[in-house]
């Protein structure tokens, strides 16, 4: 649903284009967040990544912090060039 929802905030046409852009965007880094942040706090409640028996560690790493990590990265790389300012190229 949050998919969905950020599509049709890119791409249905309107004005105000920029703001429904960046609204777009947040949709993917909160759900991102809300397993970092579950991750970081484990410790606290006692989870862990995935029940024993579940999919094994890839290279030594757990397989739901290797698929999350790089998706992370990903999102926050588009969510910077969203919300960063253009600049203005002067003509010659």
């Amino acid at each position: 649903m949050l998919g969905i929802l950020a599509v049709l905030l890119i791409w249905w046409p309107g004005p105000s284009h920029a703001l429904r852009l960046r609204l777009g965007a947040l949709p993917g880094c909160i759900a991102l967040g809300g397993f970092f942040v579950a991750a970081l706090t484990r410790p606290l409640y006692g989870g862990a990544f995935s029940e024993p028996g579940g999919v094994p560690p890839v290279a030594g790493m757990d397989a739901n912090l290797v698929a999350f990590a790089p998706t992370l990265l990903i999102q926050l790389a588009g969510l910077a060039l969203v919300l960063l300012p253009r600049r203005q190229v002067k003509a010659a």
